[in-house]
């Protein structure tokens, strides 16, 4: 059977992240084929492959001029490789492989409960309760007496072996040569803490999340991220580099997350210049606050001091200038299935990290990726490749 197809763009890029087309013929603004659709089979070592798209749905192989394609998410999945799309640069991104051919290795996991109990100005808890902490340990940290730069992650159940939803074990196993050897430390928040309201800034909200969606009444939500990211700063860093063996420098030492996350990276690293350096964020969330960190970057090294309704009165300095190593990935759908404001979303995004660069940060790397089909989520293991290859571009092994 044969069908004609016209190939715009748009459908090109489409075609691509199903694996239906290589760059070399998406290139251009449209192209012409003819499709042959003869039935092809793919077996790898005598087992029948069923090719489906990202969605699950089944894509058969086809032939133009004597040429056949398969699609590349398929034998990616069977060869046991991730593949994403980047827009950009119009490249089919493929990460993985043998273990023993790419020189990976198994992150040693350590899990801790560290406790937290935060005042307000008041007296009055703001978080209390244990605090679970994920340690992940590159193989050669049993092997010597070095010291090793850190990356703290938010929501840090996420990058536990278990877990693992940003990829993060799956990545090292893969190409662990090809990356900075690094401990992880991730970090979670009380049980039964509202998470928005832990990584939040310090600032009272009008809205929130949920509200929004549903177009209820607005809530007010008192961000309490200064005492949390202030517990990572001064608690549990000097825990972590009094009992591993790490570079304490704020000059090797890192903070990532994703969402509330991501924006809350970033909150981190201002709120403490002296304990972070290096910051990605990841389809943050910057939307939520923008008008704090338009304010907080615009007077980055000045004093402020906020009060809540309740008289809770707070005082601190944000800096950006050092922040070294930048690192922002945005989606271009990143609108959660349809229930956010889509260009608010990206221009705020957008916003903070061209102010992020006016005033200094990122001066030794800094990249931003926008990825047009991109989603609120998820964190793939190609995507912490990407993220680690830049918040560690100077420690990255020599090839």
């Amino acid at each position: 059977m044969k069908k004609l197809m016209r190939i715009t763009a748009a459908a090109a890029a489409f075609l691509l992240t199903a694996g239906l087309l290589r760059p070399a013929e998406a290139a251009g603004s449209q192209q012409q084929a003819t499709l042959d659709y003869p039935g092809i089979k793919i077996t790898l070592n005598g087992k029948s492959i069923d090719p489906k798209n990202a969605g699950g749905a089944s894509v058969e192989p086809f032939a133009i001029d004597g040429t056949t394609y398969l699609p590349v998410r398929a034998v990616a999945d069977a060869l046991d490789l991730d593949v994403a799309w980047q827009q950009d640069t119009q490249t089919v991104l493929l990460t993985g492989g043998s273990t023993a051919d790419q020189g990976g290795y198994d992150l040693v996991e350590e899990t801790l409960q560290r406790p937290c109990q935060l005042k307000n100005s008041l007296g009055e808890l703001v978080l209390a309760g244990d605090i679970s902490v994920y340690v992940e340990l590159p193989a050669s940290y049993r092997e010597g007496n070095r010291s090793y730069p850190v990356c703290y992650v938010l929501d840090g159940s996420q990058i536990s072996k278990e877990g693992d939803r940003f990829g993060l074990h799956k990545l090292y196993a893969n190409n662990g040569a090809d990356l900075p050897e690094i401990i992880f430390v991730g970090v979670t928040i009380p049980a039964g803490s509202y998470r928005s309201a832990v990584l939040a800034p310090p600032m009272t909200t009008t809205f929130f999340l949920e509200d929004q969606r549903r177009g209820d009444v607005d809530t007010k939500l008192h961000g309490t991220g200064d005492y949390y990211y202030g517990w990572i700063a001064t608690e549990l860093k000097p825990y972590i580099d009094k009992t591993y063996r790490t570079d304490p420098s704020a000059d090797k030492t890192g903070i990532l997350g994703f969402s509330s996350g991501g924006s809350g990276a970033l909150t981190c690293a201002m709120l403490n210049s002296d304990a972070f350096s290096r910051v990605g964020c990841v389809y943050p969330a910057f939307w939520m606050w923008e008008n704090w960190f338009y304010g907080v970057i615009g007077n980055s090294g000045y004093p402020y001091q906020y009060t809540t309704e309740d008289g809770d009165t707070r005082s601190y300095t944000a800096s950006v200038k050092n922040i070294s190593n930048l690192f922002f990935y945005i989606g271009g759908k990143d609108d959660n299935e349809g229930t956010w404001n889509e260009g608010w979303s990206n221009d705020a995004c957008k916003n903070v990290y061209q102010m992020l660069r006016e005033y200094g940060a990122g001066y030794d790397a800094a990249s931003y990726i926008w990825w047009d089909q991109g989603t609120h989520g998820p964190f793939s293991s190609e995507l912490m490749s990407l993220c680690l290859k830049t918040l560690y571009s100077d420690l990255l092994p020599e090839a």
